[in-house]
């Protein structure tokens, strides 16, 4: 089901809320020290930093090709830039190296895609444009 009411969306938000809440408190009472209360409000804080990360920060400020919806969404993410980092590729034309576009072209503004197309890159010797596919092969543009 897609959740798409508002109104649920809040009551989702505020038993997320209530859950942690009640959480904290039952780990806080099995021992009462202001150090445990610490150490939990900073756990909290630390993972809401690292969600902000992974589901907005990349998606507005690092990769705005990306979309995520959810963590096993991020994992693969990461795997895969990783992979195409790894890559090194080429260019199909002269073979020297492509870097990310530096114009920040997006694939959609270069023509048709499909939706495994990754980041575009750019050859500097021949001047064209690649996209980069979720396995790491060079496709033309």
């Amino acid at each position: 089901m897609d959740l798409k009411n508002p109104k649920w969306m809040y009551l989702k938000a505020i038993l997320f809320v209530f859950i942690g809440i009640c959480c904290f408190v039952l780990l806080w009472v099995e021992s009462l020290n202001l150090k445990t209360a610490v150490l939990l409000g900073l756990m909290i804080w630390a993972f809401c930093r690292a969600y902000y990360f992974a589901f907005y920060v990349i998606e507005k400020y690092i990769d705005p090709q990306f979309k995520f919806s959810g963590l096993f969404s991020f994992l693969r993410y990461l795997i895969q830039k990783k992979l195409v980092k790894n890559s090194n590729p080429k260019c199909t034309y002269c073979e020297s190296g492509l870097i990310a576009d530096p114009e920040g072209w997006s694939v959609a503004s270069t023509g048709p895609s499909s939706k495994n197309d990754g980041p575009l890159y750019f050859c500097k010797e021949c001047n064209k444009h690649f996209v980069i596919s979720s396995n790491g092969s060079v496709l033309k543009n």
